[in-house]
C-alpha cells in the first residue's frame, strides 16, 4: 500500500485512522489488521465518492469476498464488472487517504509467547495485531512531523473488537502511551464501518 507523500502543510485538523480485520474467528489460525489514515477532510470526501461509487454499480456495500466469488449481489456479474468496480475503489482510496498499512499475527505464537501480563494489556492476539498498526501508524505520523490528534477506529461488531476497546483502555489509562498515541478520549475506539471495507484493496 503506497504512501500518497503528502508534505506536512497537508496535515492539518483532525486525522482518523479507519481499521478492519480478518481472521477473527476461532476456526482461522492468522489474524489480520489493515486499514487507512486520512484526514476529516479527506474522509468526507471518501464518502461522497465511495456512495456515488456503490449508487454506479447498484450495490449496497462493498464485500471483497463476495465480490471475489461473485456471490450474492454480485451474482450476475462478469469478471470484467469486478475489474472494473475494483479498480474505480482503489483509485477512490489512492485520492482520499494518505497511507495503507497492515499487520498479521499467528495466533498460536502469540499465545505461546506472550505473559499473561501482556495478554491482558493487548486482549488477544488481535488486540496485539491492532497494536502493531497502531505503532506502524505512529511511526509513519512522526516520519510526516505530523501533529493533530489521532481518532483511531476498528471495526465494532467483529470477533475481535472486545479486543481493541481494552487496548485502547489500557493506551489512556497510562499518561505517557496516551501522550505518544494521541489517543482521543470518548472518540477512539470500535465503531460500525460498513463503509470501510477496505481491507483487500
Amino acid at each position: 500500500m503506497a504512501c500518497l507523500h503528502k508534505s506536512s502543510e497537508h496535515f492539518l485538523g483532525m486525522i482518523t485512522a479507519y481499521f478492519d480485520d480478518s481472521g477473527t474467528s476461532p476456526s482461522n489460525s492468522v489474524v489480520v489488521t489493515a486499514g487507512y489514515i486520512g484526514s476529516a477532510a479527506q474522509w468526507t470526501k471518501f464518502t461522497l465518492q465511495w456512495n456515488g461509487l456503490l449508487s454506479e454499480f447498484g450495490i449496497t456495500k462493498m464485500h471483497r469476498g463476495d465480490l471475489e466469488s461473485l456471490q450474492r449481489e454480485y451474482l450476475a456479474w462478469t469478471p470484467e464488472k469486478r475489474k472494473l468496480l475494483v479498480h474505480k475503489a482503489q483509485e477512490i482510496i489512492r485520492q482520499r487517504t494518505y497511507t495503507g498499512l497492515g499487520n498479521s499475527v499467528i495466533k498460536a505464537d502469540f499465545e505461546a509467547v506472550f505473559p499473561p501480563i501482556l495478554k491482558k494489556f493487548y486482549g488477544g492476539a488481535y488486540g496485539y495485531c491492532a497494536f502493531l498498526c497502531i505503532a506502524r501508524a505512529k511511526n509513519w505520523f512522526d516520519k510526516t512531523n505530523t501533529v493533530d490528534p489521532i481518532d483511531w477506529v476498528f471495526e465494532a461488531g467483529t470477533e475481535g473488537s472486545g479486543q481493541f476497546d481494552i487496548l485502547m483502555r489500557a493506551l489512556y489509562a497510562n499518561p505517557d502511551l496516551r501522550r505518544n498515541f494521541r489517543v482521543i478520549p470518548g472518540r477512539s475506539g470500535t465503531k460500525p464501518l460498513s463503509l470501510y471495507k477496505l481491507l483487500m484493496f
